[in-house]
């Protein structure tokens, strides 16, 4: 049954206070076989929080949150007081400990695992998140309860969730679509979060939870289809954070799924614009407090009230991107005459040569993975394009393919250089690409 309660609350405390009230005896939360109702919940939240009152860490960092401590944890921290960062927990430990220093954390959380820094006051009850990282080292995003509620609140304006919905919670809880979409969301509306059990169940977790929404990122989506791996019960799916194969949503929709693509930011606690029923499943609606414009160069500037409040300590990073309330999100796209959003890739993404030449890398990126047979992409040098290559082909291989590529480029849009990669190819959490890094391995051939 879903929900028309469209309750829009200030903070975490008074979030937590309306769906006790409202959905106590409900059930919130389910890991395995253990399932936590609101009351229960919301109940150890409010008891670990009264204990970190006393705590003298300012900045608290909550490792694996996909846990059920975890989430306890977080919330708690949040409502003591305490600026509170989620660990991506596929970090390895020199990647932890990078984190922990970035953002000052003293404790860590569930564990209570002390660290060697230095009290740093400031944001307090704030929560920071890690920047994606496609096109530079990752910032810790400091954003407030309220961004977050309104995030929540503007998802369950176009998409909404209610008691008896169970919502599958399979994406990390340190990136802002996983935490918005697969927890806060269904907390705030009397729906039910089911964890994920880990890799070896992610097959049949649909089947064992009975989902009836399924947040995902593209990759996980394309898994769980070609697999077979989604089940009756399920109504409706969201995609976020990544481009989504157009041929796979109209497959899913077909089956009577409703498929919704979400467009959002960590910059921006999430939600900003939401598919919602149309025939093209990329013709996004704004969400109520999304504002956009587009600029000259067709970039997408936006103003939310889910707006973060700037880059944890980094100020000029911050100015560069974020002007009067408006923000710069690097993205390419337009307005339709529905007032509709289509979005067309990253700047980041398209590379201008000395010559003026103009390339979209996703679009070349497709068509040289299938030629290498495994991953590609591509960078500038020196005015000259490089492609980036993890595959099981040899040099000589490799070479023939670029060749046979090149000729079919113009002059000015030849591949100058090849790299190829030991490991796959360095991508975040939810699967975007991270260029800026591909320059840092490799050996040229």
């Amino acid at each position: 049954m879903r929900s028309n309660d469209c309750f829009r609350a200030e903070d975490f405390q008074e979030l937590l206070d309306h769906s006790r009230k409202a959905y106590g005896p409900l059930p919130a939360l389910k890991s395995g076989t253990e399932t936590y109702s609101y009351e229960e919940l919301i109940s150890a939240i409010h008891a670990e929080a009264e204990h970190l009152k006393n705590e003298p860490a300012l900045c608290i960092a909550i490792d694996q949150p996909e846990t059920v401590s975890g989430i306890i944890s977080l919330f708690a921290s949040v409502l003591a007081g305490k600026r509170t960062a989620l660990l991506d927990s596929h970090l390895s430990q020199e990647g932890k400990e990078r984190a922990l220093k970035i953002v000052h954390a003293e404790l860590i959380l569930p564990g209570n695992k002390r660290t060697e820094e230095t009290p740093v006051p400031g944001e307090a009850g704030k929560l920071l998140f890690f920047s994606s990282g496609t096109s530079a080292s990752e910032k810790a995003v400091v954003l407030s309860q309220k961004a977050f509620c309104s995030s929540a609140w503007n998802g369950q304006s176009m998409l909404s969730c209610g008691p008896g919905d169970i919502v599958g919670s399979f994406l990390p809880l340190s990136h802002v679509f996983g935490f918005v979409c697969t927890l806060l969301w269904p907390l705030a509306y009397g729906a039910c979060a089911a964890l994920g059990r880990g890799y070896r169940h992610l097959l049949d977790d649909a089947f064992y939870y009975h989902l009836t929404i399924l947040p995902a990122v593209p990759t996980l989506l394309y898994f769980l289809h070609a697999h077979g791996a989604l089940n009756l019960e399920l109504k409706t799916i969201l995609v976020g954070a990544g481009p989504a194969d157009p041929d796979t949503l109209r497959s899913l929709s077909q089956s009577g799924i409703q498929v919704s693509f979400g467009y959002g930011l960590t910059e921006t606690a999430s939600g900003l614009a939401i598919s919602t029923g149309k025939e093209n499943p990329f013709a996004m609606d704004l969400c109520p407090d999304t504002r956009v414009r587009i600029g000259e160069d067709h970039t997408v500037y936006v103003r939310t009230a889910c707006m973060m409040d700037g880059y944890y300590e980094k100020p000029e990073e911050t100015a560069a991107v974020l002007n009067d309330g408006e923000l710069d999100t690097g993205d390419l796209g337009s307005l339709d005459e529905q007032n509709c959003l289509h979005l067309n890739g990253r700047k980041n993404e398209v590379l201008v040569l000395p010559n003026g030449t103009k390339v979209f890398c996703p679009e070349w990126e497709t068509e040289l993975s299938k030629r290498m047979q495994g991953e590609a992409a591509i960078t500038s040098e020196n005015g000259k394009l490089v492609l980036h290559v993890y595959t099981a082909l040899s040099d000589d291989e490799v070479k023939s393919n670029a060749d046979a590529f090149n000729d079919q480029q113009p002059a000015g849009r030849k591949l100058g250089g090849l790299v190829r990669h030991k490991n796959h190819l360095p991508r975040t959490a939810t699967g975007k690409l991270q260029r800026w890094k591909l320059n840092e391995e490799g050996v040229n051939i």
